[in-house]
């Protein structure tokens, strides 16, 4: 046992062994890393008060409170004369004993400090290089030798009180909604693949806390990289009204986790603390730190698991698992990804019966498929959560990515079923709530979807997706005054949310307001080029008749997402249009029946892949197979409004427009927008019809996205 491990348990019965207490920029190295703070703690405090004082900046602030808290253990802080040469050699070497890493190397009594401070005061002991100070500093500086001097008068009145307040902060409040995103934790052993390390561990604790009641977990690979020295922002885009953030230092089998828990809002510390550990028991690690945050946010603790079925006993296989989820907590990267998979798919041949890694092995599939849109590799990540069920049925992360692998495939049915077992075990999950919803809305039920959102925003009323979901269900029944405020609220709480921004977009051209739908889209283009924004663009500039300009508009977005097969889709009806453009639409109109094609390879239930092959097929004069295609659309949602018009523009296409003003009518009631019947050249001939013209005159005027 090290000596520091003794020393945390020697503290008091109302502190927590590791705990970090008071305001982290103020803290000595002793509280920063956990251990118990005595009047040196104090000084080093007041040393820190005294540079802020006199520099016009802390010595340790960082950009985010795992670096400053390394900075406090680790780092020296700068030359307080390079900041301002003012200040008297005497005071210099004052500050930078309170400032010594070491307790012992600080004052032995605050008296022998006070005696030091009242020299300087009265200038007894260093009128040499206060003079020797003034005549390197600018005329104007000279005004701070009397300035000194009252810092140094204030401190020596009251010292007592300033350490108090900085040394001893008072116990914060615990947000209400008890949202936490749980950071990538810094490696700072600087030994090779030290980071995935780092980042595996982060991903094990989060699982651990995911079972926690009453506390929604946002996980490390939801985070991004150039955001989290940014709490107000990562807090706002993920929805989290707390940061866990950590380092990690590891020497031989001795492992330390240094952590902070801070309020996201006003980065105010909840708590913090080092836990020791052993290399070769990180779910002992991992139990202990959850339990710490269990405490400080004073909800009741979920039971530690049973370890032996984990089924990973050596360091070496422990190693191996913790890595390979830093690998995949990059997923956006195929080879990452790929080196993730390698190392699961080792470690499943030496230890065949472990859950977690047939778990992490199926998440590590689907980010495979879902980089690569291969079907093989859905196949294998059902097969791996399959099995992984077989061991551990009590897994609800496993339900999860069975739910999202069924979503994916078409199979909504079994989707629900997995989703719905995750939240028998972890009933407050938002993640299976938002993904049951999305399964309920693939299948047309749109009010049994509505409630899942609605209950997801109950649950995490500072997420934006669930708002967002809610509102694309409304889109879809045509109740567009509905949606509206929803995605107002995705982008109140998110403004450089792209999504937010293409939604509200679409919400307004629905409701008929082109010019204010125009106004959002551009605003999502301004956050970051995107190929919805710029899709939607180009369909407005469609509506306008502008079709040489809206097929350069797709053309872009198209460049951005190759292989949407609506942007295709959208292209070819452009240049269809525009003069000279005919040859043109029929290799865009190719393109989007073969990425169709693919999509429903996949999923053979996808809505829009097939509403994509049926327009695709009919405006290239393949009417049979646009038929065909628009049947399957009708029959997996019959009264979704919008396939309803698209199957009208099939008909009327193929030469029978008394059923496609018949399948209109349907459309119209349903909540498709008059306005962008009447605008579709495919359906300018249906305008002399008596019975359009009494569809036009029951409805307004509102479009489409």
């Amino acid at each position: 046992v090290s000596p520091d491990e003794v020393t945390l348990e020697q503290l008091g019965p109302d502190t927590v062994p590791g705990a970090i207490l008071g305001t982290v920029a103020y803290m000595s190295p002793e509280q920063a890393s956990g251990l118990p703070a005595g009047p040196a703690s104090d000084q080093f405090s007041l040393g820190v008060i005294l540079f802020e004082m006199l520099a016009g900046s802390r010595p340790f602030q960082r950009a985010g409170t795992i670096e400053t808290l390394h900075a406090i253990i680790r780092e020296d802080p700068p030359a307080i004369t390079d900041l301002n040469p003012a200040v008297p050699e005497r005071l210099v070497a004052i500050i930078s004993r309170l400032l010594c890493k070491r307790p012992q190397d600080r004052y032995g009594s605050t008296r022998d400090l006070a005696i030091d401070l009242q020299e300087v005061q009265e200038g007894r002991a260093s009128g040499a290089a206060i003079s020797a100070a003034n005549a390197v500093a600018d005329r104007p500086r000279r005004s701070r030798v009397p300035m000194i001097a009252a810092i140094v008068a204030v401190v020596l009145l009251s010292g007592a009180a300033i350490w108090q307040y900085f040394g001893r902060s008072p116990r914060p409040e615990i947000p209400k909604v008890k949202s936490l995103a749980v950071l990538p934790f810094t490696d700072l052993s600087g030994q090779p693949g030290g980071d995935l390390y780092s980042r595996g561990i982060s991903e094990t604790i989060s699982a651990r806390l995911a079972s926690v009641p009453d506390l929604q977990i946002i996980p490390p690979s939801a985070v991004s990289s150039e955001e989290r020295n940014n709490p107000e922002k990562l807090g706002r885009d993920l929805g989290a009204t707390m940061l866990l953030d950590g380092s990690v230092q590891r020497s031989g089998n001795a492992l330390r986790v240094t952590y902070t828990l801070i309020n996201s809002s006003n980065r105010v510390l909840l708590a913090g603390g080092t836990v020791p550990g052993s290399a070769s028991d990180l779910f002992l690690l991992q139990d202990e730190l959850a339990e710490r945050v269990v405490e400080t946010l004073e909800l009741q603790s979920a039971p530690p698991r049973q370890r032996d079925r984990e089924g990973l006993v050596t360091a070496a296989d422990q190693d191996r698992y913790v890595e390979a989820l830093g690998f995949l907590q990059r997923y956006e990267s195929e080879e990452s990804v790929d080196e993730g998979i390698a190392l699961l798919e080792r470690l499943a041949t030496t230890v065949k019966d472990s859950a977690i890694v047939h778990a992490a092995l199926g998440r590590g599939y689907l980010y495979k498929f879902k980089l690569t849109s291969d079907p093989s590799w859905m196949n294998r990540a059902i097969t791996a959560c399959d099995r992984a069920v077989g061991l551990d049925p009590q897994r609800s992360d496993i339900h999860i990515t069975l739910g999202e692998l069924h979503v994916a495939s078409g199979r909504h049915d079994k989707a629900i079923e997995s989703f719905s077992r995750a939240l028998s075990q972890q009933p407050n999950s938002v993640e299976a709530t938002i993904g049951r919803g999305l399964a309920y809305r693939r299948l047309g039920r749109n009010d049994d979807a509505e409630r899942e959102y609605k209950r997801a925003i109950a649950l995490m009323p500072n997420g934006w997706a669930g708002y967002n979901r809610l509102g694309v269900v409304y889109l879809s029944q045509g109740r567009n005054a509905e949606a509206v405020p929803q995605f107002e609220k995705v982008v109140e709480l998110t403004p450089d949310n792209i999504r937010g921004w293409n939604n509200l977009g679409a919400a307004h051209l629905n409701r008929g307001d082109i010019e204010t739908a125009q106004k959002m889209f551009n605003r999502s283009v301004a956050v970051s080029a995107n190929s919805d924004a710029l899709g939607n663009l180009g369909y407005i500039l469609y509506l306008k008749e502008r079709y040489a300009e809206a097929a350069t508009n797709y053309e872009k977005a198209a460049a951005l997402s190759p292989n949407d097969h609506l942007l295709w889709l959208g292209m070819g009806d452009s240049y269809r249009w525009a003069s000279g453009g005919k040859e043109r639409s029929l290799v865009a109109y190719g393109k989007a029946i073969e990425l169709a094609d693919e999509a429903l390879e996949v999923d053979p239930v996808n809505g829009a892949a097939h509403v994509t092959r049926a327009l695709a097929a009919a405006k290239s004069g393949r009417i049979d197979e646009a038929r065909k295609s628009i049947a399957s659309v009708l029959e997996i949602n019959p009264e979704d409004a919008t396939h309803l018009y698209y199957a009208a523009v099939v008909e009327n296409l193929a030469g029978d427009p008394a059923a496609a003003v018949k399948l209109l009518a349907r459309a119209v009631d349903g909540g498709f927008p008059m306005d962008q019947v009447r605008d579709d050249p495919d359906l300018a001939n249906l305008k002399t019809r008596k019975d359009f013209q009494e569809i036009g005159a029951e409805k307004g005027s509102p479009p489409k996205v």
